[in-house]
């Protein structure tokens, strides 16, 4: 670890870390929404494949 020479502590933040829960929030909402289509529910559902 490097400290900084920015603040008398040295200390570095964390501002990546309120990022990270964001991209699982987001592959889940994405997860949930297409959980109804399965391959056969689409194939059905395009034209000509009925």
């Amino acid at each position: 670890m490097t400290p900084t020479p920015n603040n008398p502590l040295g200390a570095k933040g964390i501002g990546e870390s309120g990022t990270t829960g964001s991209a699982c929030a987001v592959w889940n909402a994405v997860v949930d929404a297409l959980r109804p289509f399965t391959p056969e529910k689409v194939w059905r559902a395009m034209p000509g494949e009925n």
